[in-house]
């Protein structure tokens, strides 16, 4: 297959390892993975996927000489065809991610990307004093951000690497799956999409498989500011040491370098922003890929210096007198100066390429970590001074139980160990095995120094133990497979030290290390390089060349189980290994420049053997010096011949593809031949065509003319109508306007009349019902005690007399026998009330706002003696239960409110609410159970009905307690008070609040109740009635009052 394909190349990533790419319509698509065969796989699928998207393009373009139409390779036959689903579409959303130490100006640059159509999204963080222009970070973001931070257990200021293995933690799933709603939620209509979080720059390994599996295709801006600037901002801000302050600038400017190698990116300097602001965006969209369109340089300069102007951005970014107070370390200037470099080189030099300045920050890197090594207690300088950093991490890590060394001497590699032991509290044991007698490589000395080494050793006397023996005597001291650690440093010759692995090996527990010294030093007698050959293996070896060399070796591979320090250590690669060894070569030189070396006890031995071993260690130097020589050289004849290879393979690819360029020139200038002839056809027959339709315009140009003024003077006959019909418009409606006022006067007359014709019938009915009563009052006049004495004649003539007319009073005799006479002569008058009954229905539906109504009927169906019923009723005056859910309306303005209280009996309750519910009318109603202390259902059904609202007091307090509290409730005009035990009837309410309005004066209206078999229990009320000789006040079921007007 021709054209680009799928590559794998390695990643330097903590999670993934290896990275799959490839140029697609001139887009970069990547993949991440774990592994090189999930790599490998993937790769070979896609290419498989291209190739046969290749192969459908070129049959569906073949032409009948067998080359493609144009296309003579496939770069041309993919730019043909853009709507391709595997080339641009996946990658079709960009993210511009800005990085860099806070208070470095990364704001500006948010707002200066702002201005090219970056959307940093709608839930940004408020602006404040220290960024009166905002901050551009997305709050939730930040959050997030912060709460992985303090999962991990450290902060946004904490200057200690983060765990190795903490992308693996639970903590960071939970953060991608949140961070990943974000992406969806916030950014889902964004083209280009902005992120900037300080914090980015430790986290940014958390972000990539996010925007692979949104398909966004991330781009960076790092930005950089003069480290003393930084320290001095923050100093002001959060009172942050200007050392602290330092190590963050290094740390967040190094691993945003890292992590951003192979993505589109550009350095951008703070200083360059503030002076050249448009040079600087135009850089930014060329680098970065960017396809907005810049804004005219003025509009960019004043918006810019809008967003600068009330801000603290435009403070001197040159060195000032008061930046000698607290001086730029070395390290962090040349950092920055270094990466300045990468964005405009020195004169007459060239810009830094990616490559540079990737080998750059990895010494900047290795001498940061370096700075953070351990200051190491017991220190001489001697041969083992490069590897006490490792060894003070590798006690760390590896928590051993038992830990032996062979060859104390002075101590200064065993009691390191001892120190990683005290200071990471370790439960570890460890043993000193020498014989303080000295050996052929060491020389002869006497006991001071056994002495003094005991003496120190008094300090780990808790878990330290000497032993002065020899080696084999104290390995009967241990039993098989307890010891965890050895480091053997003993002779150096090579039998003696092959037997001394041999002899501890059964010692070494199944996971064990052993360490051993000088295995570079390439010296006659040392034999350790030799048995180091013998035993070393893959994925249970690592090797420091540097510091005579330091052999760590496991007695079984590493594997999934161990610690991730072990892991990375034994299965390094050739670039992985190269970093580890300049991590701790770093972290040596560092321990060399803060270290105090121990007070030398120098007796004549010691300087004997100074000067014995001052030849020895120059000698030494130079064989290391010339052994680095020769393999620089062996690696740069490799690395010239590898170029050669690359260089003759290109060189083949370039004459194949000039042979291809020749032939598509020649078929390209066939084809122009062809289309220059073609051409000169067209313009032929275009001519004529043109002449033919110059013509045609003309005829079309009269008759438009003549239309023209055809519809000038349709329009102007249109005018003249339209005002005609405008000023009989208006004559109609000055006449519908004096319509409606007449009508209108007209209706209020008859509604006047209506009302008193109204009032009069009603007078009418009273008088009737008084005159149809007074037949009765003159019988039982005439049946009285008292008459009969007064009138005791007439009373034994009327008791006597058979037949005809009893004697009373005889003119009131005669007013009813006239009235009798006339009753009868005027029968219309038992229509009298069905007449009052059609005046105000009439009344109600003109005005809405009067009700009359026959009286309420209402059944009282109570069961207990209380409510006078008597226990002799029949059963069926029980309560019916309702036929369906009770849901009343809910109105804002209420007229009437129907107070309700209750006292158990739950279903004369839910009869008495379902009457309600059917006859409420068209009244605005309100309904207040309340209920006093019920302990039956009562407080489970009667809260969940809607519309209802429900009291209730814990105990019972009595029936008028809670008519006052429901009382207090209300809302209405009107309070009616009624009983549960009562059912209600059709048009019931019209009829008490009808009372209202016929009688003005009236406060109080009660009802006409009737027992379930019809018979009257109570027809209304009388209030407040203290008669004398009667029992006593009257109490009514149910009443309606209106609320009293107070002025």
């Amino acid at each position: 297959m021709t054209g680009p394909t799928f590559r794998v190349k390695p990643y330097a990533h903590p999670k993934y390892k290896f990275v799959v790419r490839a140029k697609l319509a001139g887009k970069w698509k990547r993949s991440y993975f774990k592994s090189e065969a999930e790599a490998a796989a993937y790769a070979g699928k896609q290419n498989a996927t291209l190739e046969k998207q290749v192969k459908r393009q070129r049959s569906g373009r073949m032409r009948s000489d067998g080359h493609t139409n144009g296309a003579s390779n496939w770069h041309e036959l993919e730019k043909s065809n853009r709507q391709s689903t595997v080339s641009w579409q996946a990658l079709s959303r960009k993210a511009v991610a800005v990085l860099g130490m806070h208070r470095s100006g990364t704001s500006a640059l948010c707002g200066a990307l702002n201005l090219l159509g970056v959307d940093f999204g709608k839930h940004l963080m408020p602006a404040n004093k220290w960024n009166p222009t905002g901050y551009w970070e997305h709050a939730k973001i930040v959050h997030l951000h912060d709460e992985l931070l303090r999962a991990l257990g450290s902060s946004w200021d904490a200057d200690q690497p983060l765990p190795a293995d903490w992308l693996e933690s639970e903590a960071a799933r939970e953060t991608q799956s949140s961070l990943l709603s974000i992406l969806k939620d916030d950014f889902q209509e964004a083209t280009v999409m902005g992120l900037k979080d300080p914090r980015m720059c430790r986290l940014l390994p958390l972000w990539f498989p996010l925007f692979q599996k949104l398909a966004i295709d991330p781009c960076f801006a790092l930005i950089i500011r003069r480290p003393w600037k930084v320290t001095s901002s923050l100093a002001e801000r959060d009172d942050l040491g200007h050392g602290k302050s330092y190590l963050l600038w290094l740390q967040h400017a190094l691993e945003a370098e890292t992590a951003t190698r192979g993505h589109k990116r550009a350095i951008v300097d703070y200083g360059e922003l503030l002076k050249e602001p448009v040079t600087v965006l135009r850089r930014l969209r060329s680098e970065l890929e960017l396809k907005v369109v810049l804004p005219a340089p003025s509009t960019v300069q004043r918006s810019l210096r809008e967003f600068l102007q009330s801000s603290v951005r435009y403070q001197n970014e040159t060195r000032r007198e008061d930046e000698d107070i607290n001086p730029t370390p070395p390290l962090v200037l040349e950092a920055y100066k270094t990466m300045r470099e990468a964005i405009r080189p020195k004169e007459n030099s060239k810009k830094m390429s990616r490559a540079q300045l990737a080998r750059s920050t990895e010494f900047f890197q290795a001498r940061f970590a370096a700075s953070r090594a351990p200051l190491i207690h017991r220190y001489f300088g001697y041969g083992w001074k490069m590897h006490l950093p490792f060894a003070y991490d590798l006690v760390r890590e590896l928590k051993p139980k038992v830990f032996v060394e062979l060859g104390v001497y002075k101590g200064e590699s065993y009691f390191t160990f001892c120190q990683s032991v005290e200071e990471n509290g370790v439960a570890t044991q460890c043993y000193g095995i020498d014989t303080w007698r000295g050996d052929v490589h060491t020389g002869i000395y006497g006991p001071e120094i056994g002495n003094e080494v005991v003496a120190y050793n008094s300090r780990y006397s808790r878990f330290s133990h000497l032993m002065a023996m020899t080696f084999k005597e104290a390995a009967g001291e241990f039993s098989d497979g307890s010891i965890d650690l050895l480091h053997i440093d003993g002779t150096h010759r090579y039998e003696d030290v092959k037997k001394d692995f041999e002899t501890w090996l059964p010692k070494l527990s199944q996971n064990g290390i052993i360490l051993f010294h000088d295995v570079t030093a390439r010296v006659k007698g040392f034999g350790v390089d030799k048995l180091w050959r013998e035993i070393a293996r893959p994925r249970a070896s690592f090797l420091f060349e540097f510091g005579y060399g330091l052999g760590v070796w496991r007695r079984t591979p590493v594997s999934k189980s161990d610690p991730p320090f072990l892991r990375r250590l034994f299965l390094a690669n050739s670039k992985e290994k190269r970093a580890i060894t300049n991590k701790y070569a770093m972290k040596a030189w560092a321990v060399e420049l803060s270290a105090s070396p121990q007070p030398k006890k120098a007796d004549q031995r010691d300087a004997a053997l100074a000067a014995n071993n001052a030849e020895f260690q120059r000698l030494n130097a130079h064989i290391e010096q010339i052994s680095s020589a020769v393999h620089r050289s062996e690696e740069e004849l490799k690395q010239r011949d590898a170029t050669i290879a690359r260089l003759e393979t290109h060189r083949s690819r370039a004459e194949e593809e000039l042979k291809q360029r020749d032939a598509t020139i020649a078929d390209l200038e066939a084809r122009r031949n062809q289309v220059e002839a073609a051409h000169r056809q067209q313009l032929a027959a275009n001519s004529a065509e043109f002449q033919r339709l110059n013509a045609h315009i003309e005829r079309l140009s009269s008759a438009f003319s003549e239309v023209q003024k055809q519809l000038a003077e349709s329009h102007r006959q249109h005018e003249t109508d339209i005002e005609q019909v405008r000023e009989r418009v208006r004559q109609a409606n000055q006449l519908l306007h004096s319509k409606s006022i007449t009508l209108a006067q007209r209706e209020a007359r008859v509604t006047e009349l209506m009302a008193k014709l109204r009032q009069q019938l009603h007078d009418a009915k009273k008088l009737t019902r008084l005159l149809s009563s007074l037949e009765d009052v003159t019988a039982r006049l005439r049946s009285s005690r008292r008459w009969k004495l007064a009138n005791p004649i007439v009373s034994l003539r009327n008791k006597f007399l058979r037949g005809g007319e009893p004697v009373g009073y005889d003119h009131l005799d005669k007013v009813v026998a006239a009235y009798q006479r006339w009753r009868s002569a005027h029968p219309e008058l038992d229509d009298l009330d069905e007449q009052i009954q059609q005046l105000r229905r009439a009344a109600l539906k003109g005005l809405r706002t009067e009700s009359a109504a026959t009286a309420a009927m209402l059944p009282f169906p109570e069961v207990s003696s209380g409510n006078g019923f008597r226990a002799s009723e029949p059963a069926g005056a029980m309560a019916p239960v309702a036929p369906k859910p009770i849901e009343l309306p809910l109105f804002d303005k209420v007229e009437v409110s129907i107070i309700i209280p209750v006292f158990n009996q739950f279903h004369f309750t839910q009869a008495c609410l379902a009457s309600l519910q059917d006859h409420r009318g068209s009244h605005a109603i309100e309904v207040i159970v309340v209920d006093d202390g019920s302990g039956d259902e009562t407080a489970d059904f009667v809260p969940r009905m809607r519309g209802i609202v429900y009291l209730r007091s814990e105990t019972n307090t009595g029936f008028v307690s809670s008519c006052n509290r429901g009382a207090a409730q209300a809302r209405g005009e009107y309070l009616l008070f009624l009983n549960n035990d009562t059912t209600v009837k059709p048009d019931w309410l019209d009829a008490l609040l009808e009372t209202f309005q016929l009688e003005p004066r009236a406060g109080l209206v009660g009802s006409k109740l009737l027992f379930p078999d019809g018979r009257l229990q109570e027809a209304g009320t009388m209030a407040n009635s203290m008669i004398p000789g009667s029992r006593n006040t009257t109490t009514s079921v149910m009443s309606i009052t209106a609320r009293p007007h107070v002025p």
